[in-house]
């Protein structure tokens, strides 16, 4: 939950509406991501490499239409 808030604390930081942490973008490998970089997040000791949506450019927003939302599922662990 931490590391999830931090993330969420950084869309503000780097003007991008949706962030996914690395672990994310992996269960999303069919998506269209793009690397933001890596963060050092607030109160963390390791880097975390931060992905977002690829802008498409024959839409104004890939997720304001509810087909276009990944299908997301909860998975258990990670490191």
């Amino acid at each position: 939950v931490a590391i999830t808030l931090r993330i969420q604390e950084m869309t503000a930081d780097i003007a991008q509406p949706i962030l996914i942490g690395e672990c994310a973008a992996r269960q999303l490998n069919d998506q269209d991501l793009e690397s933001q970089g890596s963060f050092l997040l607030a109160g963390l000791k390791t880097p975390h490499v931060l992905f977002a949506p690829r802008p498409d450019s024959g839409r104004a927003d890939v997720y304001a239409d509810t087909h276009h939302v990944p299908d997301l599922k909860l998975v258990k662990g990670g490191k």
